[in-house]
């Protein structure tokens, strides 16, 4: 785990079931690396930026940011989007 200098950094946490490891797209590494990075940006407060309002669980990013803050392409992550978009669609996430 990286080292926190600075308490305001750590300022969250996710707790994460064990129940995750039954989820359709566990071994799909791009979906998972995607999921959680999102997980872990969204917002937790209500926060501004560029006029906008951001609820907790909103996040403002592009496939592009994305793809390259997670080493992926962009057809990776789309992908991985689309993929966790059905899984919402279905109601059925874990």
């Amino acid at each position: 785990l990286p080292e926190v200098t600075n308490m305001n950094e750590m300022s969250g946490f996710v707790k994460l079931h064990k129940s995750f490891k039954n989820w359709e797209w566990y071994q799909d590494g791009s979906v998972v690396r995607v999921y959680l990075h999102l997980l872990l940006s969204a917002n937790y407060t209500e926060d501004a930026w560029k006029g906008n309002t951001l609820l907790p669980g909103q996040l403002i990013t592009s496939t592009q940011r994305l793809a390259e803050t997670l080493t992926l392409s962009i057809q990776q992550v789309r992908t991985a989007l689309q993929k966790l978009q059905k899984t919402l669609c279905r109601q059925s996430f874990f």
